[in-house]
């Protein structure tokens, strides 16, 4: 999967939405999704797609928490959000949608109102 970039968009723009997710949100939905990929009362298909989610948020919840100013972790990010970008856009389901949406992701916002 290729990563999209538009127009505009920067590290530090990509960074900066980075930072505006809600951590709590985010800790909520990161634990949904390692409970789901889990599960036997989920199916296959959401499975797949809370895995797919999943490595790539963590990823963005860890260089949150822990590794804010450095270089190599902010690219880590920035790639796992192009990443989230490029699924959301190109495989997401409705119930992954909805994964987006609760974190607030812009891009989620600005498919909505389309």
């Amino acid at each position: 999967m290729t990563h999209s970039s538009e127009e505009g968009e920067t590290i530090e723009t990509i960074d900066d939405k980075i930072n505006a997710l809600n951590l709590k949100e985010l800790d909520n939905v990161c634990s949904l999704l390692m409970t789901y990929r889990t599960s036997n009362n989920i199916s296959e298909d959401t499975k797949q797609h809370a895995s797919a989610i999943y490595d790539k948020l963590k990823i963005i919840k860890d260089y949150r928490y822990e590794y804010k100013g450095n270089d190599n972790k902010k690219l880590s990010a920035v790639s796992a959000y192009l990443y989230l970008k490029d699924y959301y856009k190109d495989e997401a389901n409705n119930t992954a949608k909805g994964w987006f949406k609760r974190l607030n992701f812009n891009y989620a916002r600005d498919t909505q109102q389309s």
